[in-house]
């Protein structure tokens, strides 16, 4: 491993809300018929934790599966508007899962982002913004790299295939189906002991989208 690369000491500090909440999700999975599988578990072997998972955002399925399915349990950066549904948003906040505004950077949601690592916490975050309308990634934004670099961890990206087809932006109602994650290999360079210039920042985040759409592209050909 590279020697710059700054060594952070794993913490439990995950409690009995994100255990229910991960048995809540898996029984919405169940009842719904969402099957799912999880491919490339061997990328979190022997990385630091906590992490930053990056993953394209195609429906508000997305942070259900991963929250049922994912290998550690996450915490996530979800949309303001879902904190306002009364049993999601209630479990959401007993969580810890950050709510963020549209709109303007939402400077509570950056702090609270950074707390959760600093505490130990796996972040999960969709940098695109919002939903794909196409099923396609969109381009990513900045801020995720950002709040890993500050605190120094890595970067998990992680595509999720299958949700567009259950529960799109135009969907109301899920359909049943399968669902596919995929975690591709960690980027350690916002693990480096050294202050990153806004350039650096870019070009990691545009290597993780390049990395994500490469993979999408690969999948549908």
């Amino acid at each position: 491993m590279n020697e710059n690369l700054v060594k952070i000491k794993p913490r439990s500090n995950y409690n009995i809300h994100h255990v229910l909440a991960r048995v809540v999700n898996k029984l919405i999975c169940s009842f719904t018929l969402t099957d799912c599988e999880v491919l490339g578990e061997e990328h979190l072997e022997g990385i630091p934790k906590p992490y930053m998972l990056v993953a394209n955002h195609n429906s508000n399925w997305d942070p259900l599966v991963l929250g049922a399915y994912f290998p550690d349990i996450l915490n996530f950066m979800v949309k303001e508007e879902l904190h306002d549904m009364p049993a999601f948003g209630a479990m959401s906040n007993l969580t810890g899962n950050i709510a963020v505004s549209r709109g303007e950077t939402d400077i509570g949601a950056i702090k609270g982002a950074l707390a959760l690592l600093k505490n130990g916490y796996n972040l999960a975050l969709f940098p695109e913004g919002t939903r794909s309308e196409d099923g396609r990634i969109q381009e990513f934004k900045d801020g995720g790299v950002s709040i890993a670099s500050k605190v120094k961890v890595p970067i998990v990206p992680v595509y999720i295939e299958g949700t567009y087809e259950i529960l799109n932006k135009n969907s109301k109602i899920p359909r049943a189906g399968r669902v596919k994650i995929h975690i591709l290999e960690p980027n350690m360079k916002t693990c480096e002991d050294k202050k990153l210039s806004r350039d650096e920042l870019h070009a990691i985040n545009e290597s993780i989208h390049k990395d994500l759409v490469s993979f999408e592209n690969d999948l549908k050909a």
